[in-house]
C-alpha cells in the first residue's frame, strides 16, 4: 500500500532533517548520517516519491525511439520512349533502337553510344511517424554501377569511363525556389561508381510528410532533372542508382535510404550481315504499296510513286554476324521491286571495311530489303514494316579474305567483287535505317554450316523457306554522292 506525501510536506521534512543531522558527502551519491528510525523513513519516502515523479519522463524518452522515415524516389528517363507494342517495337525517339524479342514477347531497346540521356529524380515522402517532414541535405546518383544484387553501387567496375556529366546547366528542378549544384566541371568523364552529389540551396530541402511523387494525376512534390551522356562502348550495359544521400526526418535522427535502380543498354556496333540464298525463291504478289511513294533521301529521291501490283521474289535472308546481336533482327531481300531511279545516275564514293573504299557510278535496280525475323523451329509472326533499304547494282573488283561468326558458328570466305549498295529508304511511313550496306560476293569455306529450312516472318512473306548457300557479305558502309 503506497503512501502519498505532499511535495510541500516532503520539502519541509527534508530541510528539517538536513538542519538537524549534518552529513558528510561520500564519493558516491549516498548520504551517511547519524540517523534515527524517523529520519530514515523520511529519506526512503522521498526516494520513492522521486522515483514515481521520474516515470513520466522515462516514458517520454521511450516514445522518441518509435518512428518511421519514408522517403521515395521515382526514377525516369524522359528523353527515351516506350516503343510501340510488340511485335512492332518502333521507338518514338531518335538514337534509340527497339527490336522484338520472340522469346520474351517484349521489345528490347538500346541507345547509341554518344547519346545524351535526360534523367529525372522525382521526390516524395510517405508516413513519418512521430514527425512531420524529411530534410534533404543532398541527393546521390551513382551513374556507373555493377549489375545489382542489392541496391548498393559496389563493387566498382573496371574500365570505362562509360558516362559523362554534361553540366550543371542541365539541372532543371521544380522544387520551388531551391536550386541544385554538383561542383563537377562540364563534360567530365565519370569513372565507376561515377557518383554525382546534388546539393540544394538553400539547404536542406524540406519535404513534408505524405507528399506524393510527381506522377499523374497528382502533381506531386518536386523533381530534379539533369543530363548525362552515354559514352560506353557499343554493346555495353550501364547500371545506375538514384538515392537520398543525406536525408533525415524530424522524429529522432531517423534517415531515409530511399533508392531506385536503372540500366541503359548501349546498341551494338553495326556489323556485317551474311546473305543466304533462298533456294525455292518464294514468290509473293503484293499491292500493299498501292497509292504510296518511296523516299531514298541520299539520292535526292522524295515521294517517288511506286507502281502496283508488285510481283516480288524472295532471294536472300541476311543473318546478322558479330559484333551485331547474332540472334537479332534479320533482313529479307526481294527482287522485282520497281525501285525509283535517279536521273542521271550518280557517282558514289563508298567506304566499307574490310572490303575497302571504292568510287564508281551507281547501276540499275537490284533488291529491296526489309526487316524480318527468323526461327529454326517454329513459325514467327508476320512483322510490321519498320526498315527498308533500296539496293542498286554497284560492281567493283575486290578479292578480300573474310571471317565472321553468325548464329550458325564461325566461318571464313573470300570475295570476288562488290555486287550492290543498299541505301536507307522509307516506304509506307517506315523510319530510315541508320546505316547503308555494301554487299559483295562471298564464297564460304564451310559451305553447309546451316540447316536446310528456316522459318521467316516479315511484312511480305511469312513461311518456312529452304536456304541453299552463303552468297553475300554485306558490310556497313559510308556513302558520299558525288
Amino acid at each position: 500500500m503506497s503512501t502519498k506525501i505532499p511535495i510541500r510536506v516532503l520539502r519541509r521534512g527534508l530541510l528539517a532533517t538536513a538542519a538537524a543531522r549534518p552529513c558528510a558527502p561520500l564519493p558516491v551519491p549516498v548520504m551517511r548520517c547519524r540517523s534515527t528510525a524517523k529520519s530514515t523513513m523520511r529519506f526512503w519516502r522521498w526516494f520513492a516519491v522521486a522515483g514515481v515523479l521520474m516515470l513520466p519522463l522515462s516514458g517520454a524518452a521511450l516514445a522518441q525511439q518509435i518512428g518511421t522515415c519514408n522517403g521515395f524516389i521515382n526514377l525516369e528517363f524522359p528523353s527515351l520512349g516506350e516503343p510501340s507494342p510488340f511485335p512492332a517495337c518502333v521507338s518514338p525517339v531518335p538514337n534509340q533502337s527497339c527490336m522484338p524479342n520472340q522469346v520474351t514477347g517484349q521489345c528490347d531497346c538500346c541507345v547509341d553510344s554518344g547519346t545524351p540521356v535526360t534523367v529525372s529524380m522525382q521526390l516524395g515522402t510517405g508516413d513519418i511517424l512521430f514527425g512531420t517532414q524529411m530534410d534533404v541535405a543532398s541527393l546521390g546518383f551513382d551513374s556507373d554501377c555493377s549489375p545489382f544484387v542489392t541496391p548498393v553501387c559496389v563493387p566498382r567496375l573496371v574500365g570505362g569511363p562509360r558516362i559523362q556529366w554534361v553540366g550543371d546547366s542541365t539541372i532543371s528542378p521544380t522544387c520551388g525556389g531551391v536550386t541544385w549544384s554538383t561542383g563537377i566541371p562540364d563534360g567530365t568523364d565519370l569513372t565507376s561508381p561515377g557518383t554525382i552529389i546534388f546539393t540544394p540551396a538553400p539547404s536542406p530541402l524540406v519535404i513534408p510528410e505524405n507528399e506524393p511523387i510527381p506522377l499523374p494525376p497528382a502533381p506531386g512534390f518536386c523533381q530534379v532533372t539533369f543530363q548525362i551522356k552515354v559514352i560506353a562502348d557499343p554493346g555495353d550495359t550501364v547500371f545506375q542508382l538514384a538515392r537520398y544521400d543525406v536525408a533525415q526526418c524530424n522524429n529522432g535522427n531517423l534517415v531515409s535510404g530511399g533508392s531506385q535502380t536503372s540500366k541503359i543498354q548501349v546498341c551494338s556496333e553495326q556489323g556485317p550481315f551474311i546473305g543466304y540464298e533462298i533456294k525455292d525463291q518464294g514468290v509473293v504478289v503484293t499491292d500493299a504499296e498501292t497509292g504510296t511513294t518511296m523516299d531514298v533521301p541520299i539520292l535526292g529521291i522524295l515521294g517517288a510513286p511506286i507502281p502496283t501490283p508488285q510481283k516480288l521474289v524472295a532471294k536472300r535472308i541476311l543473318a546478322p554476324a558479330q559484333p551485331n546481336d547474332i540472334f537479332g533482327p534479320h533482313i529479307l531481300g526481294f527482287a522485282g521491286f520497281a525501285l525509283p531511279l535517279p536521273n542521271p545516275k550518280p557517282t558514289l564514293q563508298i567506304t566499307a571495311p574490310p572490303l575497302g573504299t571504292f568510287t564508281a557510278q551507281m547501276g540499275g535496280r537490284s533488291f529491296v530489303l526489309i526487316n524480318a525475323v527468323k526461327d529454326l523451329n517454329t513459325q514467327p509472326p508476320a512483322q510490321p514494316l519498320t526498315s527498308v533499304w533500296a539496293c542498286y547494282n554497284f560492281s567493283k573488283s575486290v578479292k578480300q579474305a573474310l571471317s565472321w561468326t553468325d548464329q550458325f558458328g564461325p566461318n571464313t570466305g573470300t570475295t570476288k567483287g562488290t555486287t550492290r549498295i543498299c541505301l536507307p529508304a522509307s516506304l509506307l511511313g517506315s523510319p530510315l535505317p541508320p546505316v547503308s550496306y555494301l554487299c559483295a560476293s562471298n564464297f564460304a569455306t564451310l559451305k553447309k554450316l546451316f540447316p536446310k529450312t528456316v522459318f521467316i516472318g516479315s511484312a511480305w512473306l511469312s513461311a518456312p523457306e529452304h536456304i541453299d548457300s552463303v552468297d553475300d557479305y554485306c558490310a556497313p558502309a559510308t556513302v558520299v554522292v558525288q
